[in-house]
């Protein structure tokens, strides 16, 4: 009877501390987002700003305590997702190659194919936009739903660049598409 009973506890720990690594996000502070219109969500550190609704086209994430009025590059991090038509229903490596063509003129650092919310998705490193000696490089991640084309960007300078990099990689991990 204890061998049964001591098996069981061991059994119920086990399965309980399984269950707790797996839910990155519960148990903490993190907020949600929820876009109604677009029909995404994801969480963020309680430590970041957001600027948007659950009805923008882009959505803004700053950890900074004040986000900058003017549009301009925040001190730290900024973090924005924007939902773009695919007018001309291309697939996403035809609209990403089509975007650095006609876009600013940038080094692709790297470029590889990941997985965000279930979909294929590409991430793309392209060198700073400003060439600040603290800029951090661009991460773009790419994805594709319906006829929409899911835009999700990191800009940021050092110190914050480096220290926020799990904030945003907990971001993707997080989104999902209802």
């Amino acid at each position: 009877m204890k061998k049964t009973f001591i098996l069981l506890a061991i059994v119920i720990m086990a399965l309980g501390t399984y269950w707790i690594v797996t839910q990155d996000w519960r148990g903490n502070d993190n907020l949600k987002y929820t876009n109604t219109k677009h029909g995404y969500s994801f969480q963020y550190s309680p430590d970041w700003n957001l600027a948007g609704d659950s009805q923008a086209n882009v959505v803004m994430l700053y950890n900074s305590e004040t986000p900058p009025g003017d549009g301009g590059v925040p001190s730290g991090i900024k973090v924005d997702i924007m939902v773009l038509e695919n007018y001309d229903s291309l697939n996403l490596e035809t609209w990403v190659e089509q975007m650095s063509q006609n876009g600013l003129k940038e080094e692709i650092l790297m470029q590889e194919n990941i997985t965000v919310a279930g979909l294929s998705a590409i991430r793309k490193i392209t060198s700073p936009i400003l060439w600040n000696a603290n800029e951090g490089a661009s991460i773009g991640v790419y994805f594709s739903k319906d006829n929409y084309i899911f835009a999700i960007n990191y800009l940021g300078s050092e110190p914050e660049y480096s220290q926020e990099m799990g904030n945003f990689e907990l971001l993707l991990k997080s989104f999902n598409l209802d």
